[in-house]
């Protein structure tokens, strides 16, 4: 092949391949949403001007920071909410696709820095894209909505690194501009990506892991200015984040009791889980691929034989990691960039043990060291190798379609799922979701009873869902006996995020129709009980959440005091501003007005910590103030008129 043909090459292959992917993903947009989806961005429904906006975005609770940005990219699609998830899907997709073209431009750089002949580096970047791009693992990474959190978090993340190694491989011929365009680049980069996630955090810690394995002259080992910069851009924030999660430790008895893990156990189970990602991105079996793994119960103890060989595995692998560095420099890459890209959800922190969206950036140390490896062959394997790499990634291509093609039947995915992970009551819930939809009640409520008659105590809106399917399918038979359960149960359950919503459900049912040994009384009575349990004592969002079904059920029954008493307990423990609206429409109801500045008295006491979201509140308690002063003039005029 002649220069100018390699050119006209170059200047195709990557698109080709993009649009490829694009493809391979399409059938997926159909897929709708899941349960963290609702869950974190069912307020979009009330954007619907600058100010509602505002508050959706700066009122984020997913994370530390309340992740802003990735907030506001889903505002600006808030029309589509939630009837047109398509579109959110679509343009999750071609984020992707984004991240991919960053990627390669990313490695074609990292092939620069080691030296590669350019055609090779080209070619490691151009495949080693392709490659990341079709793992099946990382589809749900674009395919559940709210994970664009993810998907722009790394957004952020490839193009701070894009710009750390663009100046990087200038460094020694204007080491002081060069320092200026890395410490923007990383300070950027990361500032951007945590503020559409946290995990953004850990850029400084991959460009570390850059230093130390693939860079030929370590910048620890160049000008005093240099390494001033490394410790301070690099090894600086690596001890802060270290810091960070020792601050975590030890986990409550809270929240020890709704995981049902404690740090200790975390850890080392995350050790088997680690493993399981490099087998399940590797090796895509269908089966293994359901975006569902709550089924997984973490390792009681390191003496667990599965675990001690884990632990003791990436003992071994990151030993000779350490000693191999000089002579193997992928080798090292793929293994620290792996462990550092999940040094914060996958070691102590109180998260889940399971998803498969935390490879997302760490996939690429692994990609990158396969792929160049192939590269850097001799000649008589190398054409081989290159085919069969080729080949390899084929077979992923085809894998990756046949699951995206999947969860674009939406209802199809869930029946398979749910067939897949039996002992998940995720993948039920959400087949009950699907089978509720399209009308097949009964067959939801046995999937709930199923559920709830296996760990009652453990699934209390399970119970509370079935209950309410129960009294909408056969609204005269007697229900007490399932009411009698749930409240015999209340006293010993499990936290239970979702038990305030199901309660909602019941009660709105009942204001529609009657149903037999089931009244507003069975919803109170286990809302009251829910609040007493111990269990949910230091959730704050949900015990908010249990107070909004008894200020309903107090409008319903037009008690006046009831309302307020658990409107004022409602804002206390989570203030809000819809919280407040509602305190000032009862009170202006009820015609007392003249009680409203106590509670946005009380509201301004407890602003939030965020600059830009207190300037949204303080300007929606100004004009909440007016109103009233409105309605209390109105009033005045009235009453001296007469």
């Amino acid at each position: 092949m002649d220069y100018s043909r390699f050119e006209i090459l170059k200047a195709l292959i990557l698109p080709l391949i993009l649009v490829t992917v694009v493809t391979l993903y399409w059938p997926a947009r159909t897929g709708g949403s899941h349960f963290d989806d609702r869950g974190n961005l069912g307020d979009l429904a009330s954007v619907v001007d600058r100010d509602s906006a505002l508050r959706f975005i700066f009122a984020g609770d997913a994370g530390p920071l309340g992740r802003p940005l990735a907030l506001a990219s889903f505002s600006l699609q808030a029309y589509a909410w939630p009837e047109h998830s398509e579109v959110f899907l679509q343009t999750n997709i071609l984020l992707h696709i984004l991240n991919g073209a960053l990627l390669a431009w990313c490695l074609l750089w990292f092939g620069r820095f080691r030296g590669m002949q350019k055609r090779d580096a080209y070619w490691t970047a151009v495949l080693g894209s392709a490659f990341w791009l079709t793992i099946p693992l990382l589809a749900s990474s674009s395919l559940f909505i709210v994970q664009r959190m993810t998907t722009l978090s790394a957004t952020f993340m490839l193009a701070g690194l894009l710009g750390y190694l663009a100046a990087r491989v200038r460094l020694a011929e204007s080491p002081r501009k060069m320092l200026a365009g890395m410490s923007a680049s990383v300070v950027l980069g990361t500032g951007l990506a945590v503020l559409s996630k946290e995990n953004g955090a850990l850029l400084p810690v991959l460009v570390l892991v850059i230093e130390l394995t693939l860079a030929p002259a370590s910048i620890f080992r160049t000008s005093s200015a240099s390494r001033l910069w490394g410790w301070l851009f690099l090894v600086g924030p690596l001890i802060v984040l270290l810091g960070f999660m020792a601050s975590r430790l030890p986990y409550s008895e809270q929240a020890a009791m709704y995981r049902g893990f404690s740090a200790g156990q975390r850890l080392w189970t995350e050790a088997e889980i680690l493993w399981m990602y490099l087998f399940h991105a590797f090796v895509p079996i269908p089966s293994q691929l359901a975006p569902f793994h709550d089924h997984l119960k973490a390792s009681p103890s390191l003496f667990q034989p599965v675990t001690l060989v884990a632990v003791a595995a990436w003992v071994v692998v990151t030993g000779l990691a350490l000693r191999l560095r000089p002579r193997l420099p992928l080798f090292a890459f793929a293994v620290f960039w792996y462990l550092g890209a999940h040094l914060l959800e996958s070691t102590v922190l109180n998260l889940e043990l399971y998803f498969a969206h935390r490879n997302y950036i760490a996939l690429i140390g692994p990609v990158y060291a396969v792929t160049a490896s192939v590269w850097n062959m001799k000649p008589g394997a190398v054409k081989v190798a290159r085919s069969l790499l080729t080949g390899y990634i084929l077979i992923l291509a085809g894998s990756l379609f046949y699951f995206t093609s999947l969860w674009g039947q939406a209802a199809l995915a869930a029946e398979m799922w749910a067939i897949h992970r039996p002992d998940s009551v995720r993948s039920n819930l959400h087949l009950v979701y699907y089978l509720h939809k399209y009308g097949y009640y009964r067959a939801a409520l046995r999937t709930l009873d199923q559920i709830y008659a296996h760990n009652p105590e453990r699934h209390p809106g399970v119970g509370v869902e079935a209950l309410t399917i129960a009294c909408a399918l056969h609204p005269d038979r007697d229900h007490a006996k399932r009411a009698e359960d749930l409240l015999a149960h209340a006293e010993n359950i499990s936290l239970d995020a979702e038990l305030p919503e199901n309660l909602v459900e019941l009660q709105r049912l009942l204001l529609k129709t009657s149903c037999r040994g089931v009244s507003f009384e069975t919803v109170e009575r286990l809302a009251l009980q829910a609040l007493e349990n111990r269990a949910y004592a230091r959730s704050h969002t949900t015990l908010h959440n249990l107070y909004t079904v008894l200020i309903e059920l107090a409008i319903a029954d037009h008690d006046f005091n009831r309302t307020m008493t658990y409107i004022e307990k409602s804002l206390r423990i989570r203030p809000s501003l819809e919280g407040l609206h509602l305190a000032l429409e009862v009170l202006i109801d009820a015609g007392r007005p003249d009680l409203g500045q106590a509670f946005i008295d009380m509201t301004r006491r407890h602003l939030p910590k965020q600059p830009i979201q207190q300037i949204v509140w303080n300007r929606q308690l100004a004009l909440f103030e007016k109103q009233l002063e409105s309605i209390t003039d109105n009033q005045t005029t009235r009453y001296s008129g007469n």
